[in-house]
C-alpha cells in the first residue's frame, strides 16, 4: 500500500523526467546572495568607470575638451620652466614654482569630485605624457596643479581601482 507521500514523490519524479528543461531549483544561501550583491555592485562600479573614462578618451562635451587643453597647457608651462631653469639657472639662481592655476580648477567635478582621476589617467595614458603626473593640491580653499615625476608618484587606492578597471576593459 502506497502512502500519499510516496505517491506525491512518484508523481514529481514522473513530471521531472517528462519535462524538457530539467533543472533542480535550489534556494540560495546567505553567502550566495551576498556574493551576488557584491558582484552587482562591482559591475555597476566598472560600468561607471568605463563611462566616465570614455568621456575623456572621446570627449563628448566642450568642457572636457577645454579641461584636457588646460592640463596640457599647464604641463607645457611646467616643462618650459624646467628647461629655463636648466638653461639659465644654477644651484643658487633658479625659478621656484609652487603649482599652476587653471580654469579647470574652478569646476566642482575636480575640486570636490573624483573626475580629476579620469583627467589624470587620460593625461598619462591617452595623451602620452609619462614623465610627470599632474597632482591636484587643495589648501586654504585654493587649488593648484603640480607635476610629480612619474617614477616617484604612487597612485592612491581610488586611482588604482579606476586604473585596474580601465586596463581590464582595455581602454588604454
Amino acid at each position: 500500500m502506497k502512502t500519499d507521500f510516496f505517491t506525491d514523490f512518484e508523481n514529481k519524479i514522473k513530471r521531472f523526467n517528462s519535462a524538457e528543461n530539467k533543472q533542480i531549483v535550489r534556494e540560495k544561501n546567505e553567502s550566495q546572495l551576498l556574493q551576488e550583491k557584491i558582484n552587482s555592485h562591482q559591475k555597476a562600479f566598472e560600468d561607471e568607470v568605463v563611462k566616465k573614462f570614455n568621456f575623456y578618451k572621446n570627449p563628448v562635451s566642450k568642457e572636457i575638451e577645454e579641461d584636457e587643453i588646460s592640463i596640457v597647457k599647464a604641463y607645457k608651462l611646467f616643462i618650459s620652466l624646467k628647461e629655463l631653469n636648466t638653461k639659465c639657472g644654477d644651484e643658487k639662481n633658479f625659478i621656484s614654482f609652487d603649482g599652476f592655476t587653471s580654469p579647470l580648477l574652478t569646476r566642482e567635478i575636480y575640486i570636490n569630485g573624483d573626475n580629476f582621476i579620469y583627467l589624470k589617467l587620460w593625461f598619462i595614458y591617452v595623451n602620452g605624457a609619462k614623465d610627470f603626473v599632474p597632482v591636484l593640491e587643495k589648501a586654504d580653499d585654493k587649488a593648484k596643479i603640480k607635476f610629480v615625476p612619474f617614477e616617484r608618484y604612487e597612485f592612491n587606492f581610488d586611482e588604482k581601482e579606476v586604473l585596474s578597471v580601465i586596463q581590464k576593459y582595455k581602454l588604454i
